[in-house]
């Protein structure tokens, strides 16, 4: 005797829907005048415009700084999220429908898990790539200014046992 089951799926109207979105940054560097020097609000500059022609009265450890961020929001943006939350809602591979501020939820999830991985980044400059990767010497050179080296003595600081504590006094991470 066989027994057969029969399914049958209703599918949406419109079955597809699409979230779009696009990271803008600004940088800001405090002046010894009082008012901060900000870029404008725009795409992600590339290491080579850090420079004291485009952030005038800019220190060394300042663009050290903002090199060290440029880079790792280069590594770490959006578009390394590689999964929607929308898809923990599905059932056997079907959608039993999204609220209508999902986009919402997305971005959300989008944002905090690039702001996370720019924190780890920054804080796996403080200790050295070299602390968890031993063939790090391939892709991480020395500091190469008096600015990153300072910056390197102002992250961190050594304790007995291998340990280093990461001082992020000097940066600010807006979270809106």
């Amino acid at each position: 005797m066989a027994l057969c089951f029969l399914l049958t799926s209703l599918y949406p109207d419109e079955p597809v829907g699409v979230i779009g979105c696009t990271e803008q940054y600004q940088f800001c560097i405090s002046q010894s005048s009082g008012k901060d020097f900000c870029t404008e609000l725009s795409g992600l500059m590339s290491n080579r415009e850090v420079s004291k022609d485009n952030f005038p009265g800019a220190n060394e450890v300042q663009l050290a700084t903002l090199k060290l961020l440029v880079l790792s929001s280069r590594s770490f943006d959006i578009s390394n999220v590689v999964s929607l939350n929308a898809s923990w809602g599905l059932d056997g591979g079907i959608s039993t429908g999204l609220p209508e501020d999902q986009w919402i939820i997305e971005v959300s999830g989008w944002a905090a898990n690039t702001s996370t991985s720019l924190h780890t980044m920054i804080s796996d400059y403080a200790i050295g790539a070299k602390s968890h990767d031993p063939v790090a010497d391939t892709y991480v050179g020395p500091p190469k200014t008096a600015g990153e080296r300072a910056l390197c003595h102002r992250q961190k600081m050594r304790k007995a046992g291998g340990l280093a504590l990461v001082h992020r006094n000097d940066l600010r991470y807006p979270t809106s």
